[in-house]
């Protein structure tokens, strides 16, 4: 698996991979779900063909939303665990990071915000120390994320003292003076 990793991550086949996400992402962000999920499956199904394991393990992990989208959580679930099957189990790579966000989207699609909110706590020491949050698009990613759980489980008749959290991670993400990031911070505002 590393020497595949390796070699899919070298010239043409990184650059490739790069540019897939940086698309990929954009459609996510501006909300063209079904363009979204058109293309992550036939690039997974190309990533699987070629046996590209790094892109089919973030196709399967960060955009697991494709499966949301289409209304397909078991779908999903099953995309993110076969991906974390094939990949390392050691360490906290980009790999783990995009699992636990599609894992803590699908807790919150199923309405299931104590199982959002619990994920992230169980591995947000791992994120730490995984110094990814060092990443900025990371950072304010899961700060979101985890915003939004906080306020899934007060909406939920949950703990009100999570709102401090959700306070907390919308000052740190205006701090960034980011202006994709501004509606996030606006949603959060909105949600209090």
């Amino acid at each position: 698996a590393q020497s595949m990793l390796l070699e899919c991550c070298t010239g043409v086949a990184w650059e490739e991979t790069n540019a897939h996400r940086f698309a990929l992402s954009a459609l996510m962000y501006l909300g063209r779900l079904k363009e979204l999920q058109q293309r992550v499956h036939r690039l997974l199904a190309t990533a699987r063909e070629t046996g590209n394991l790094y892109t089919a393990t973030d196709i399967r992990t960060r955009y697991s939303i494709a499966w949301l989208a289409a209304d397909d959580p078991a779908g999903a679930k099953r995309q993110i665990e076969e991906a974390l099957v094939e990949w390392s189990t050691h360490g906290f790579h980009l790999q783990h990071y995009s699992s636990m966000l599609g894992l803590v989207q699908l807790a919150l699609y199923r309405d299931c915000p104590e199982d959002a909110w619990a994920l992230l706590a169980q591995k947000w020491p791992e994120l730490r120390r995984s110094l990814l949050l060092r990443v900025q698009l990371l950072r304010l990613e899961v700060l979101h994320l985890r915003a939004r759980s906080a306020l899934a489980v007060v909406a939920s008749g949950g703990r009100a003292e999570l709102l401090k959290q959700v306070v907390a991670d919308a000052e740190a993400i205006a701090k960034e003076h980011m202006e994709w990031s501004a509606p996030l911070v606006s949603l959060l505002r909105a949600g209090l």
